[in-house]
C-alpha cells in the first residue's frame, strides 16, 4: 500500500508523521501516476481525493472518490485476496 499525491514533499512528510502511516507516500509532482489511473481533477489544477486498490499485476480493482471507511477498504482487500491466486 502507498499513498500518492502531487503536493509538496515537505507536506507529505508532515502528513505522514502526523497520521503515523505504516506505508510510504509517493510524490507525483509530474502527475504521471495520477494520469495513468485516471484520477479525477478539478480543472486540471487540483486532484480529487480518492482511493484506488491495485492488484499484484497493477490492475485497478477498486476505485472510490472520497474517503471510504476502513471497514469498506478491508472488505475490498479481502475480496481481492480471495479471488487472486498466489
Amino acid at each position: 500500500m502507498l499513498g500518492v499525491n502531487p503536493g509538496k514533499m515537505a507536506g507529505h512528510q508532515k502528513f505522514a508523521e502526523k497520521n503515523n502511516f505504516g506505508f510510504p507516500l509517493v510524490y507525483d509532482d509530474r502527475w504521471q501516476i495520477i494520469s495513468e489511473y485516471g484520477v479525477p481533477t478539478f480543472s486540471g489544477l487540483m486532484v480529487s481525493r480518492c482511493v484506488l486498490i491495485l492488484d499484484k499485476d497493477m490492475q485497478l480493482r477498486y476505485f472510490n472518490k472520497g474517503m471510504p471507511s476502513t471497514s469498506e477498504l478491508i472488505a475490498e482487500l479481502e475480496k481481492i485476496n480471495a479471488s487472486t491466486p498466489l
